[in-house]
C-alpha cells in the first residue's frame, strides 16, 4: 500500500462517514486503522501509530463496547456526562478529525509509507549542554517557584490533609513549571542514556517532576515513567521499556485508586472487588465518549454557543503560542472546560475533538485534523531522518501531545512541544548570529 492508495482511502472514509450509520461505518474505519498499521509496515515508534492506538483506544473502543454494553446502565460514575443519543455524532466528528489528521499526515511526512524505521544504533547529540550544577540549580529554583508561587504552601498542606485537587495559587506559574520541570527530566533521561549523567540525577529529576503530580493524585504520575519507555525503544531496550510501561500503568492506577476521595471520581480500590467495574470505571473516566457527547448536547441545545470567524485562527495560534494565559483573556476558560459551561462541581477538561467544536464549530475537528496532522507528519519526518538531541525531543514532546490531548486540552498538552521547540529556535538563533559575528570579525582580520 503506497501513499495515494492510503490517501484514497482516507478520503472514501470521509465520504461513507456522511451517507451511511456511525455504527456501521465505526468498523470500517477501525478496521482501516489496524491495516494502516500492519499493511503499512510502519513500527509502533511511529506518529501515526501512537495517535492511531491512542485516540482509537480513548475514542472508538468505547463506543463499539457501549453498542453491546450500555455503559450509562452498568456504571454509576459519570452518568452526568453520558449522553447516549450524541454518542454517534461524536463518533462522526471524531472519524472527521482522524481521518484528515491521516491525510496531513501522509502528505507532509514526506517519506514512503510503506518504508521500514531504520533502527537507530546510538544517538549523537549535536547541542552542548550545561553543567550538572547549573541543572540541578535551575531545576530547584523552578521547583521552589511551583510549590510557592504557583502552587501555594497553604494549598498543598491543604491537599495533603483533605486531598483537594484543585487549589493553585497561580495556574500560570504551575503550568509554566510543570512543563519545563518535565522538559528537563526528558533532556536529562536522555543525557543518562549517553553517559553523561548518572542514576542518582534521574532520581533527584523525577523527585521534582513527581512530588506535587503524587500528593495530587494526578495522572501525570505515570509521564516520566511513559517517556522513559519511549526513549529506551529509540535506543533498542525493549526489555527495559516493558518495565518502564508497567511502571507507568502502575503509577496511573495509583493516582486513580486515590483521586476519587477529592473529586467525587471513582476509586479503584473499590472497585478491585469486581473485573467489570474496573473496565467500566477506565471507560467512563479516562475516555472521551462522555466528554464529546456532553459536548455536543451543550452546542446541540444552546448552552454553549460557539461562533466562528478568521480572526478564531489568529486566536487559536496565539493560544498555543508560548504566551502566558494571562494575555489571552478572562474567557479562556471556556474554551477549554466544560465546567464553565456546564457549572459541573469538579474540573472537566476538554479532549482534543470536543475543544475543536467549541474553537471553530462543525468545521473544528476538519481544521484541527489537517493542523496537527500537519505538524505531526513534519517532526515525524525529521525524527526518521536525523539522529540528533532535537529531532528526538521533539518526537517524545509530540507524542506526549497526542496522548495528553485524551485528556487535556491543545494548549495544555502542548506546553511540552511549543517550549522545546522554542528553546531550540532561541538557541539556534543566538548560534546563527554568534557564527556571523565569527565571520565578520575573520573577515576583517
Amino acid at each position: 500500500m503506497n501513499r495515494t492508495t492510503y490517501i484514497t482511502i482516507q478520503i472514501y472514509l470521509l465520504l461513507l462517514n456522511l451517507l451511511l450509520p456511525t455504527s456501521l461505518v465505526v468498523f470500517l474505519f477501525l478496521f482501516s486503522e489496524i491495516i494502516g498499521i500492519f499493511l503499512l509496515k510502519r513500527k509502533l515508534l511511529d506518529l501515526l501509530s501512537i495517535a492511531t492506538i491512542s485516540y482509537n483506544l480513548f475514542f472508538v473502543i468505547p463506543y463499539i463496547i457501549n453498542l453491546y454494553f450500555p455503559l450509562e446502565e452498568l456504571s454509576p460514575y459519570s452518568v452526568f456526562l453520558m449522553v447516549p443519543e450524541y454518542y454517534d455524532k461524536a463518533i462522526f466528528y471524531f472519524i472527521i478529525f482522524k481521518s484528515t489528521y491521516n491525510i496531513a499526515f501522509a502528505i507532509f511526512s514526506r517519506e514512503k509509507l510503506e518504508g521500514k524505521i531504520e533502527k537507530k544504533e546510538k544517538l549523537s547529540i549535536k547541542i552542548p549542554y550545561p553543567p550538572r550544577a547549573i541543572i540541578y540549580i535551575f531545576s530547584i529554583l523552578l521547583f521552589i517557584l511551583q510549590i510557592f508561587v504557583g502552587v501555594g504552601f497553604y494549598n498543598l498542606l491543604q491537599m495533603i490533609r483533605e486531598g483537594s485537587r484543585f487549589s493553585l495559587s497561580n495556574p500560570t506559574v504551575y503550568n509554566m513549571t510543570y512543563s519545563i520541570l518535565f522538559l528537563i527530566f526528558v533532556y536529562g533521561y536522555i543525557l543518562y542514556k549517553e553517559n553523561r549523567f548518572k542514576i542518582y540525577d534521574i532520581i533527584f529529576l523525577l523527585f521534582l517532576f513527581e512530588l506535587y503530580p503524587f500528593i495530587n493524585s494526578s495522572r501525570a504520575i505515570s509521564l516520566p515513567f511513559l517517556v522513559m519507555a519511549f526513549i529506551d525503544l529509540i535506543y533498542g531496550k525493549n526489555k527495559q521499556a516493558f518495565i518502564e510501561l508497567g511502571f507507568s500503568f502502575i503509577a496511573l492506577f495509583f493516582a486513580l485508586s486515590f483521586r476519587g476521595r477529592a473529586s467525587g471520581g471513582f476509586q479503584l480500590i473499590d472497585f478491585l472487588k469486581s473485573l467489570d467495574y474496573i473496565l467500566l470505571g477506565i471507560l467512563t473516566t479516562t475516555t472521551n465518549l462522555p466528554t464529546l457527547s456532553k459536548t455536543l448536547q451543550g452546542i446541540y441545545e444552546g448552552i454553549i454557543n460557539i461562533s466562528f470567524s478568521p480572526l478564531r485562527i489568529f486566536y487559536y495560534m496565539l493560544y498555543i503560542s508560548p504566551l502566558p494565559a494571562l494575555f489571552l483573556g478572562e474567557n479562556i476558560g471556556y474554551l477549554t472546560s466544560l465546567t464553565a459551561h456546564f457549572d459541573f462541581p469538579i474540573g472537566i477538561t476538554l479532549d482534543i475533538v470536543s475543544e475543536s467544536l467549541i474553537w471553530f464549530g462543525p468545521m473544528g475537528p476538519l481544521f484541527f485534523g489537517l493542523f496537527w496532522g500537519y505538524i505531526g507528519g513534519l517532526v515525524n519526518k525529521n525524527f526518521h531522518l536525523k539522529t540528533d538531541l532535537v529531532s528526538v525531543i521533539l518526537f517524545l514532546a509530540f507524542a506526549y501531545f497526542i496522548i495528553a490531548t485524551n485528556t487535556y486540552p491543545t494548549r495544555h498538552s502542548s506546553r511540552f512541544f511549543i517550549y522545546s521547540y522554542t528553546v531550540i529556535f532561541v538557541f539556534r538563533f543566538f548560534s546563527y548570529i554568534t557564527k556571523l559575528e565569527r565571520k565578520k570579525v575573520l573577515h576583517e582580520f
